[in-house]
């Protein structure tokens, strides 16, 4: 797996560097902007942090034969919180590349003119 020190492989230990560091940019990120897609990532990147620490010692989270599949959740999780983000950021762009029209936002959220909701002003008799 790596170069031994002690009872840890050193490159376990910079996985987990990675991912730890991966994991406080996206809690700056999500603390900032709450937004569902950097907590997602914000939750695998802790997931393959401790997975990579874990590993790094000769232990897996969810048994002896799953480090795999553990590696593979966390991967996939940080994946889906990456699409959950970017998304609604270049869906009207890749609409306009690929030369389909991006969704019309509903009527209810369309905004109104002042000139369609009120009557019109009095005319003054002369």
């Amino acid at each position: 797996m790596g170069l031994v020190l002690s009872a840890f492989y050193v490159t376990g230990l910079l996985l987990t560097a990675a991912w730890g560091v991966l994991g406080l940019v996206n809690f700056l990120v999500w603390r900032r902007s709450r937004s569902g897609g950097h907590l997602l990532m914000l939750v695998a990147s802790g997931w393959l942090t401790l997975d990579a620490l874990l590993r790094s010692m000769d232990l897996v989270i969810l048994g002896t034969d799953s480090g795999f599949w553990s590696t593979t959740l966390g991967v996939a999780l940080f994946a889906s919180g990456f699409y959950v983000s970017v998304a609604p950021l270049v869906g009207p762009e890749l609409a306009r590349l690929f030369g389909r029209t991006p969704a019309a936002t509903p009527p209810s959220a369309a905004p109104v003119a002042a000139s369609s909701i009120l009557p019109p002003p009095p005319v003054g008799r002369a």
